[in-house]
C-alpha cells in the first residue's frame, strides 16, 4: 500500500520533468514509466498499444515511455532528454 501511495506522489514529479502541457485539450496521454528503457514489462505494454496504433491516434492518445534519464514519445526511437527542472 506505502508504494503505491509513493507513486501516485511521485506522478506530477515525473510529469513536469516533460512539457505536457502542449497536450491539454489536445489529446489524452499515456505515462509507461520504468527505471530504463530495457524494461521487459514496457516493452511488452508498447507492442500491445502498436497493434492499436490506428485507434490511438482517432482517439488522440500519446505515449510516453519516462525513463530516469529520458523519454520517447508514440513508439518513436529517438531518446529526448528529460528536462532538468533546476535549470
Amino acid at each position: 500500500m506505502k508504494l503505491k501511495v509513493l507513486f501516485l506522489l511521485l506522478i506530477p514529479f515525473v510529469m513536469n520533468a516533460q512539457d505536457l502541457h502542449k497536450h491539454q485539450w489536445e489529446s489524452r496521454i499515456i505515462v509507461i514509466s520504468t527505471p530504463t528503457f530495457e524494461s521487459s514489462e514496457a516493452a511488452l505494454q508498447k507492442s500491445y498499444l502498436q497493434t492499436e496504433v490506428e485507434k490511438l491516434a482517432e482517439r488522440k492518445i500519446k505515449v510516453y515511455h519516462v525513463t530516469n534519464t529520458g523519454y520517447t514519445v508514440d513508439f518513436n526511437s529517438e531518446i529526448l532528454m528529460s528536462q532538468n527542472s533546476d535549470s
